[in-house]
């Protein structure tokens, strides 16, 4: 994941939710993240597994990469094979 932001739609327009994230793991590592109510950690999570409540919260720029695939311009159906291949 580089540089990973996500916004949230409002009336008074985008409110950003994460900002600037960054973080590699590699095959058979596990990271925690540990932080206060509202910190972005379920966010987070939910944007590296294209669960984001559409429209209203997408992710608005930065990276989220899984064996070299591009998750973030992934429909649903196309996620499918990198959530098994994720299992691995």
């Amino acid at each position: 994941m580089t540089d990973l932001h996500v916004g949230a739609r409002s009336d008074e327009g985008l409110i950003p939710l994460v900002q600037g994230l960054s973080f590699t793991l590699s095959r058979g590592e596990t990271l925690v993240i540990a932080g206060e109510s509202g910190s972005g950690k379920s966010i987070t999570s939910l944007a590296c597994m294209g669960l984001l409540p559409a429209p209203a919260v997408r992710v608005t720029g930065g990276s989220i990469r899984l064996d070299g695939i591009e998750l973030t311009t992934l429909s649903d159906a196309q996620m499918q094979p990198c959530a098994a291949g994720a299992s691995r």
